[in-house]
């Protein structure tokens, strides 16, 4: 049986421990911080306690060989080295991020990352529910797309086309 891919994620808080629960099934998860246990843990994701800015602590990790690294750490500045690290150093294939504050997006994506802005995802995660018709998800532009509902009559001469039979304009 082939083995799973590994993902290393910085952060054990609330966003790092869930998003464990849910990679788990199909990677081998090792998640990395400072303050969390091994108790903590879901079984089978693995920890190590350690600055996820340490080289040496992301090959105990196993950074060497990762498919994914993910920066889920309280602090920008973590998460912009950590990054950094597995993309400079460990080559790593898929590196993403959350960024705490809007106006570090930019670092983050002049690294090659993925990112996602906590506050603007909020704001478009809101908004999508509080608006009728129109469905904004993070994973739609990160956050920057969106997706609109429309109601198609009956008679409508839209049935049965594609959307590029539309040509739409501004899609």
């Amino acid at each position: 049986m082939a083995s799973k891919p590994r993902v290393i994620i910085a952060g054990a808080g609330q966003s790092g421990r869930a998003l464990s629960a849910r990679l788990q099934a199909l990677w081998e998860v090792v998640v990395v911080d400072l303050e969390g246990d091994k108790e903590s843990m879901l079984p089978g994701v693995a920890f190590v306690a350690g600055d996820a800015t340490s080289s040496l602590v992301l090959r105990q990790a196993g950074m060497e060989g990762a498919e994914a690294a993910i920066a889920l750490t309280g602090r920008d500045e973590v998460n912009l080295e950590f990054c950094r690290l597995a993309r400079q150093i460990y080559q790593v294939p898929q590196v993403l991020s959350m960024a705490r504050q809007s106006d570090q997006v930019k670092a983050f994506e002049e690294l090659g990352v993925l990112t996602m802005s906590r506050p603007d995802s909020v704001a478009s995660t809101l908004q999508s529910r509080l608006e009728r018709g129109k469905r904004t998800t993070s994973d739609v532009g990160l956050g920057q797309g969106e997706i609109l509902e429309v109601t198609v009559l009956p008679n409508s001469p839209v049935i049965g086309k594609s959307m590029i039979d539309l040509s739409p304009q501004a899609w």
